[in-house]
């Protein structure tokens, strides 16, 4: 009988670190699933909270050869960060999206979400899966902020137009939203509502207000923000139209475009490309694909709007008022926004301002948005 040498022992445990478990997780609000595929292709699952001391169950489940996975979503970053730092082990976070397995699966369970991940894991190389970059402490900042003022500023619009329609319906049509937003409505106005209107218009009122107070503290921070990454806020702010909100929304989804091969990509990224309707010899561009960050789509389309709205020419001016007679006012200010992104883009990459804006407006902008 052969004795086991040392070097053997050691060999065994080199082949046992060599060998790579698959690991799947599917979050939920308050709970999470996890499967690991072992490499003689066993399962173990594992469940536990979503809470500190479930992640930190997981975290002592998990293993140094362990390849994990996860979709993105509300507790994906903060989770994938956790495992980061305590295990040194990089989670790959997926983009939902582009997950086809999983979301158009006529079983769609939390038990099963998590096997597809860890099987696409391992039948795909990680090079070729639909990767969402974890977003660093400023792109938090900034994605966060974006977020909020956003909300904001649709609580606003809401609580506008249902004062508008109270002032409508109680047959007061000289009120617009235009008088509602420059808080130029009368008191004798007021006082010619019904008793529980009148009620409803203070208090709409009041909300109205405090959405402008809340823009406001939030637009500051806006400005403070900005400020740490002072060079390419000026590369974007030197593009006519765009502000310090879009700015902002471009440095926390965008940053300095590094992780894009081409301008189309951030425009798909953006969600501002037409989804394509293709049969045969016929083909059919439809409306833009649902797909893309909301956030930065929103603002993009706002500062298009601003644009060709200024009395200042420009060639994307021009380009607007050519294709509004081709194809119409809301696909043509969608292309602005587009080219307008993309530009921004190449502007990045390229570390340079764009030689259209005059130095002094550029000095000016700058100025006015105390940068």
């Amino acid at each position: 009988m052969l004795n086991k040498t040392p070097d053997s022992d050691f060999i065994k445990l080199e082949f046992k670190m060599q060998e790579k478990n698959y690991v799947g997780i599917d979050l939920g609000k308050k709970s999470m699933e996890i499967v690991r595929i072992k490499s003689d292709d066993s399962i173990v699952r594992f469940n536990c909270k979503t809470d500190l001391t479930g992640r930190q169950r997981l975290i002592k489940w998990l293993k140094p050869n362990d390849i994990i996975g996860l979709e993105a979503g509300n507790l994906a970053f903060l989770l994938a960060k956790q495992i980061d730092q305590e295990l040194n082990i990089k989670p790959v976070v997926l983009n939902p999206g582009d997950l086809y397995q999983i979301f158009s699966s006529l079983k769609k369970t939390d038990k099963e979400d998590c096997l597809k991940i860890a099987r696409l894991l391992k039948r795909n190389p990680i090079e070729e899966l639909p990767i969402v970059r974890i977003p660093d402490a400023f792109e938090e900042k900034a994605r966060f902020l974006i977020s909020e003022q956003g909300y904001w500023t649709k609580m606003k619009v809401k609580s506008m137009n249902r004062l508008h329609s109270l002032f409508v319906n109680a047959g007061i049509t000289t009120v617009t939203k235009k008088d509602i937003k420059n808080k130029s409505v009368k008191k004798d106005q007021f006082e010619s509502l019904n008793e529980y209107t009148k009620e409803s218009a203070n208090r709409l009122l009041e909300s109205i207000i405090f959405s402008e107070d809340s823009l406001k503290e939030i637009e500051k921070n806006i400005k403070i923000l900005i400020r740490e990454k002072k060079e390419k806020a000026e590369i974007i702010l030197s593009v006519d139209g765009i502000g310090i909100i879009t700015c902002l929304a471009i440095l926390g989804y965008i940053g300095d475009g590094s992780r894009f091969s081409k301008a189309r990509q951030v425009s798909y990224f953006t969600g501002l490309v037409p989804r394509v309707d293709q049969s045969g010899q016929k083909s059919k561009e439809c409306k833009t694909i649902k797909r893309g960050c909301v956030q930065l789509k929103r603002t993009m389309i706002q500062c298009a709007w601003s644009l060709v709205r200024s009395s200042r020419n420009s060639d994307l001016k021009t380009k607007f008022e050519q294709l509004c007679l081709r194809k119409g006012k809301k696909k043509a200010i969608v292309a602005i926004a587009r080219k307008m992104i993309e530009l921004v883009y190449v502007l990045l990459k390229k570390g340079e301002l764009y030689k259209f804006m005059p130095e002094k407006r550029l000095k000016y902008k700058l100025a006015y948005y105390k940068i």
